[in-house]
């Protein structure tokens, strides 16, 4: 039995992915668990839409029993649980015995009693569901135009749950939500299409748990304008304008590329993604105008350009209705001390270099780096260093400057520099994996392997890869402190 105390999604699933030692990587509101090992196989992903509301997307099977215990003290959520296949079962604190979720049925989950909740999940069994977790305190105070259709109704349901007792509603069969959930769980689109794509399906599954919870139909009517191979068309279309976006993309030449009718491109894109196929460009526009902020040194100007627009103006307008900030005042607010910039890099160690003078590059690059806000880990592993540091970018480019200029290093090769959401360490690290390997090996991917691939990628346009080796790293120090 696995134990949970944290409060949010992500931080659940992160616990999880140390608990199967698998791989975990966070980004900003998600969080990914790739389990490829004695365990299990497969994915969870972890999405937080807006304050307390959060989903977990399963799409795995585990070759030993699982099961785990959380307790929800800190936020006891209303639950809205959907299972297309597999074995999942569940119990509250106090129960016995645990209940099977049967799959195709609607269910609603509320701890009262004693706020804990307990899941189990079937050996060699696939398991494809979806979890989406409602908080009452946050959903009734939050702004959030993204929830906002749905307040009203998610505050009615917790005004009709009796307090006092735990509650398990068990929904007649849901058949036609499937397909829904069905592409939840499968579908992987690029990132920036996939982000849109998965906030607008999660809340359309929401909004149709919801309505199964109030009505007494045997079915909940799911009226897809478009078939399923035009479904992935449709996800073919966003992925399609995000690599071109640069380019004058119309909606006439979607059509001629993909041959959907105006009435299915339109209806298409307002069933996969909650918007019409002009407002799905722009938003598209924007994600990569922020990235490119976030990302690069470019002007606005130059950004303007390379989204494909003219005007300054219409992209400050359209860039302020997104984010709610100019693009001057997001410009502004990566250089200072309140973002995160991230800098990885790899280098050689200085021949014959000592476990003394290892200490001694953290000791010295400890204290300074906590006076500059900087935060990150060194790991020394088999002759070479790989660091992270994160902070406000002057002061990390000002450390790496220095870095640069020490002779302990040589060959150094910057692998992924750029914004984030968060920081991957709350202070300053350090792990020789000379000395740990074994503790490593066995409780993550075998160090080696992870070097090979951070090696392999220099130098990254993502940071997909710094942050699976930094994930792993940060898990392992969790269980074996230094």
């Amino acid at each position: 039995m696995f134990f949970v105390r944290e409060a949010t999604v992500i931080d659940t699933l992160r616990r999880l992915a140390i608990h199967l030692r698998a791989d975990f990587i966070e980004k900003q509101g998600e969080g990914t668990l790739e389990l490829n090992n004695e365990n299990g196989k497969g994915n969870v992903r972890a999405y937080h839409l807006s304050p307390g509301l959060g989903c977990l997307i399963w799409n795995i099977t585990f070759f030993k029993e699982i099961s785990y215990y959380k307790d929800e003290t800190l936020m006891n959520p209303l639950y809205f649980i959907y299972i297309l296949e597999g074995g999942v079962y569940h119990r509250f604190g106090k129960e016995e015995k645990y209940v099977k979720l049967d799959p195709l049925h609607n269910y609603v989950l509320a701890s009262r009693e004693d706020n804990s909740n307990s899941a189990k999940f079937g050996i060699n069994e696939k398991i494809l569901c979806t979890s989406i977790y409602v908080v009452k305190e946050n959903i009734e105070f939050t702004n959030s135009p993204k929830i906002s259709f749905l307040q009203g109704v998610l505050l009615e349901i917790f005004k009709n749950i009796d307090i006092s007792y735990n509650y398990r509603h068990i929904g007649k069969m849901m058949l036609s939500q499937a397909d829904l959930v069905r592409d939840i769980v499968t579908n992987k689109p690029d990132e920036i299409v996939g982000r849109l794509y998965m906030e607008s399906s999660i809340l359309n599954l929401l909004s149709q748990q919801i309505g199964a919870h109030f009505t007494s139909n045997n079915d909940i009517s799911y009226n897809s304008p478009i078939r399923k191979k035009e479904t992935q068309t449709v996800l073919e279309i966003g992925n399609f304008i995000s690599k071109n976006i640069s380019n004058d993309v119309t909606i006439s030449r979607l059509q001629r590329e993909f041959g959907l009718s105006p009435n299915k491109l339109q209806s298409g894109f307002k069933h996969v993604f909650g918007k019409s196929v002009h407002s799905f460009i722009t938003d598209t526009r924007m994600e990569h105008a922020r990235m490119l902020l976030e990302t690069t040194d470019l002007s606005i100007s130059e950004i303007v350009y390379s989204i494909g627009l003219s005007s300054r103006s219409n992209f400050s307008k359209l860039f302020f209705k997104r984010f709610g900030h100019l693009p001057s005042e997001y410009k502004e607010a990566i250089e200072s001390a309140a973002a995160c910039y991230e800098l990885t890099y790899m280098s050689k160690a200085k021949e014959g270099i000592t476990v003394d003078e290892i200490k001694n590059i953290y000791d010295i690059s400890g204290q300074r780096n906590r006076e500059l806000d900087v935060t990150g880990c060194l790991v020394f592993y088999n002759k070479e260093f790989f660091q992270i540091l994160e902070g406000p970018k002057s002061h990390v480019l000002e450390i790496m400057s220095k870095i640069e200029q020490d002779d302990r290093h040589t060959k150094i090769e910057i692998i992924w520099e750029g914004v984030k959401g968060i920081r991957s360490f709350n202070h300053w690290r350090m792990v020789n994996l000379d000395q740990k390997e074994d503790n490593f090996a066995k409780s993550t991917t075998p160090v080696h392997r992870l070097q090979q691939e951070l090696k392999a990628r220099v130098k990254e346009e993502n940071s997909n890869i710094t942050e699976r080796f930094w994930s792993n790293i940060r898990n392992f120090l969790l269980i074996y402190e230094n």
